[in-house]
Order: C-alpha cells, then structure tokens, then sequence
C-alpha cells in the first residue's frame, strides 16, 4: 500500500475517521465514541462504514514490514508509518 491508495482509502471512509500526517507518519483516529448521555455513561458510536474501516485495518496489518503496539498501533511501511487509534480511547 502506498501512501497516497492509504489517503484515498481514508478519504472515502469519510466520517468514520479523520487523519493527520506529521514528519512522516499518518495518524488516523477511528471515531466510535460520541459523547455521554445524561447519567455521564459513554455512547459509542456505531461506524458509517465499518466493513470498510474492518478491511483497511487488515490490510495495513498485512501490508506493513512490522508493527508496534498494543494500544496505539503504529504500522511500519517503506517511506512512512501510520499509527491509529480509536476516539474512544481519549476518555
């Protein structure tokens, strides 16, 4: 996978996820959470897309030459890196 099928992928996955780059990795953020509800429990949110999102994560897992984490997982490519993370892990 190269970088730019990587932003095109994450382009069409529209409000599921928003990314970043900065020197050389791409920061994705996976959005499953939205908020609280009145009694202060978490409100997951359900993904627009999530077969794609589900796909994406598979292949930068089998694309990649190695990977870290076991929160944030960070996916070492030829050139770059991508690290993702879910909103809900910012609770």
């Amino acid at each position: 996978m190269t970088r730019e099928q990587l932003i095109e992928r994450l382009e069409a996955l529209e409000e599921d996820v928003s990314y970043y780059t900065l020197n050389g990795e791409i920061n994705i953020t996976i959005f499953d959470f939205e908020g609280f509800d009145e009694d202060w429990d978490e409100i997951y949110r359900d993904l627009d897309h999530p077969e794609e999102v589900d796909a994406l994560l598979e292949d930068l897992e089998s694309e990649c030459s190695h990977m870290e984490g076991d929160f944030y997982t960070t996916y070492f490519f030829d050139g770059f890196q991508v690290c993702v993370g879910y909103s809900s892990y910012d609770i």
